[in-house]
């Protein structure tokens, strides 16, 4: 709580705004509410007046308090600070149905800091007894080299060929996965911790793979030359 000086005294309305007019007013150069009001003790540039944090960095979008990690082993999440950015086919060569381009505001939110793998989407499997579409339907599609063609019994365990998965690659991501199962999962997620988790809006998704809305065609930037690059279906490499 801020103790306000005489010279603070009558103005009305919030007293956010009474700060402020203390803080502009000339006369309340000895004003106590001038020096707390205008103080970043931190350094993160978030007034003490705003910041819940006073004594540690952090952003805006967290009220100025450190982002932590979110603390399990299982699907660990990262934070993703939020911002302002263009959305869609930035270079004319997408889909018709990424035109017209867009401004588009999103707030802070947290997302997997990995693909879901194969082991975990066992552990959830294995605690519910869940069958995902494709075992229902009793076929998924695989890559045949050229296409993607389907395939009678391929289902979760299998692999973009249609071939079951050795265990020692279980670390991979899990594939033949529907929008069905993927919203099964977080909901088993939601369940077992206790937070609220769902799949990412189409949104969410382009602003966190272009490294927070830079106009770049890949995380990394817009050549295919990276060392990092590479066409995972069929498993080129560019160096």
């Amino acid at each position: 709580m801020l103790k306000y000086c005489d010279q603070c005294q009558g103005i009305a309305n919030s007293w956010r705004s009474r700060i402020q007019q203390c803080l502009n007013d000339a006369n309340a150069s000895g004003c106590p509410c001038r020096s707390s009001g205008s103080t970043d003790t931190d350094g993160d540039g978030i007034l003490d007046i705003d910041d819940q944090c006073d004594t540690q960095q952090g952003p805006a979008s967290n009220y100025g308090c450190p982002v932590v990690e979110v603390e399990q082993d299982f699907c660990p999440m990262v934070y993703v600070q939020g911002g302002t950015f263009t959305m869609g086919d930035l270079f004319g060569d997408g889909e018709a149905d990424e035109q017209p381009t867009h401004s588009v505001t999103l707030s802070a939110f947290y997302m997997g800091k990995y693909e879901v793998t194969v082991s975990e989407f066992e552990v959830f499997v294995n605690e519910t007894g869940y069958k995902t579409d494709a075992e229902k339907e009793g076929w998924s599609y695989y890559w045949d080299g050229d296409s993607w063609k389907k395939k009678n019994g391929v289902y979760w365990k299998h692999d973009e060929e249609g071939n079951l998965r050795e265990r020692s690659k279980y670390n991979y991501p899990v594939i033949h996965v529907s929008w069905n199962d993927a919203e099964a999962f977080c909901e088993w997620m939601s369940r077992k911790y206790g937070k609220t988790y769902s799949l990412p809006t189409e949104a969410q998704w382009e602003y966190a793979a272009r490294s927070g809305g830079k106009k770049n065609k890949y995380a990394w930037g817009n050549g295919l030359t990276a060392t990092n690059g590479a066409n995972v279906a069929t498993k080129n490499h560019y160096n």
